[in-house]
């Protein structure tokens, strides 16, 4: 019989992802219901599973702490440059990955910079910049040098010179 002081799997889940935290499956106090299992998201990390509240927490931002707490730096930037070519169409400035939600630090980034351009899987990813000198990255995948430069610029120099 279950202890009465148990809190369920769920309520787990979803406190947690109220914070802003994914659930490990190993951090559950409570095993998860196949009913429990259908009323949240489910990520497969590297290390297991890991759980959210899809009403307090998007899976994109799911996905991200995943790769945070897997410390898969690498993928999270890759993901994330992706992600924002295809989907918004934007660059990503590469002074995102120091701020908060990724707080890397500068020799974290340094190694991410390096790795795009020496290991297979990431020939996708290159560098633009704008004419103040910020760097940001796209994937080619879905952005073309040309349109990634004007983006850039646009981000960085032309949105502050039309307001």
């Amino acid at each position: 019989m279950e202890n009465e002081n148990t809190v369920s799997a769920l309520d787990q889940i979803k406190e947690k992802s109220a914070a802003g935290f994914v659930v490990h499956e190993s951090g559950l106090s409570a095993e998860i219901t196949e009913e429990e299992r259908s009323m949240v998201g489910e990520i497969k990390g590297e290390k297991g599973v890991y759980f959210f509240d899809p009403n307090t927490m998007a899976p994109r931002y799911a996905s991200i702490m995943v790769n945070l707490e897997e410390k898969n730096y690498l993928a999270l930037a890759a993901e994330t440059i992706r992600n924002d070519s295809r989907t918004y169409p934007r660059t990503t400035p590469l002074a995102l990955f120091s701020e908060s939600s990724f707080s890397f630090t500068q020799e974290t980034v340094e190694i991410i910079l390096r790795s795009f351009q020496d290991k297979p899987g990431f020939e996708d990813i290159e560098k633009c910049g704008a004419s103040n000198g910020a760097m940001h990255l796209f994937s080619k995948k879905y952005l073309d040098p040309a349109q990634a430069e004007y983006l850039c610029e646009w981000d960085e120099v032309g949105r502050a010179e039309n307001q």
